[in-house]
């Protein structure tokens, strides 16, 4: 199942699943169910196994009244972030699955669940994932000379922008929320830090952010407020998973923090391509 991982990562060793969920998950409401010890064999009731199984659905078209649905044929397509996502049709009677991506020798074809990184398919589903392309950044503060604070946060919220697409991939989900607040502090939603296939999509989403909280500043001084956050993304988001790699190495004789350590792995590869592909 896949909240397996995270049971057993929240009970057996809770500071480390703390770590996990600081960050921020795209579905937190699938972390919520039972407990289970890595010690004992879990107890699977048919009520967590369905809840494995379903998608939410909104009524009417209406975003905000969903209900929870079985579609099992859908439920047999796997998430591949390279991958083109699910969409409904316009009558909101069906759920359409376009895969652009099969693998003819196993004939299995995938569709995206979402823009997930490794940590989030971790979570999420359960198992080890590295398709993406990209890292979500964790969450900081950043003191900017003269004109405040900046606000990374663990939110996952963007703005649909049609002008996002670059090589031929919808990259709408790469631009964060943000919101001046009152005392004059930018918040930014969780940002995406993208590697070969659109390495300038940060830089984009940092210079969109700036201009939105403080209008007017010129080229220059624009572009060092960029690279200035840039550097602090990096570097805050690296010693994240350096300090979950340490958490993990020291719960011995897990399964679940053993795949953590593997996770952070594929992370902290993510973000050494991410830096080649910017340079």
């Amino acid at each position: 199942l896949r909240q397996s991982v995270s049971r057993y990562l929240r009970v057996d060793h809770p500071a480390l699943f703390d770590a996990l969920t600081d960050r921020g998950v795209p579905q937190p409401e699938q972390l919520h169910g039972r407990a289970s010890s890595s010690a004992e064999l879990p107890d699977v009731s048919v009520k967590d196994f369905l809840k494995s199984r379903v998608l939410r659905w909104p009524k009417h078209g209406n975003e905000d009244d969903t209900t929870d649905v079985l579609m099992s044929l859908i439920d047999y397509i796997n998430h591949d972030s390279r991958a083109t996502p699910h969409q409904r049709s316009s009558d909101n009677n069906a759920l359409v699955a376009t895969s652009q991506r099969c693998r003819e020798k196993i004939s299995e074809c995938f569709v995206q669940y979402g823009p997930y990184d490794a940590q989030d398919v971790l979570l999420l589903h359960g198992y080890l994932d590295d398709s993406a392309d990209f890292v979500r950044s964790t969450s900081f503060s950043v003191p900017v000379e003269d004109l405040g604070t900046v606000h990374i946060g663990s939110e996952i919220a963007y703005q649909p922008n049609k002008h996002t697409v670059s090589k031929g991939k919808n990259r709408s989900w790469s631009f964060p929320s943000v919101r001046t607040r009152d005392d004059g502090d930018l918040e930014v939603s969780s940002l995406f830090i993208i590697t070969e296939t659109d390495p300038m999509a940060l830089k984009r989403a940092l210079t969109l952010a700036i201009a939105a909280w403080r209008h007017g500043l010129d080229q220059p001084t624009t572009s060092h407020l960029v690279g200035l956050l840039e550097r602090a993304v990096l570097n805050e988001t690296r010693g994240y998973y350096e300090k979950l790699r340490i958490m993990a190495q020291a719960a011995q004789n897990s399964v679940a923090a053993d795949m953590v350590q593997k996770m952070v792995s594929i992370q902290l590869q993510t973000l050494s391509r991410y830096s080649s592909a910017v340079q």
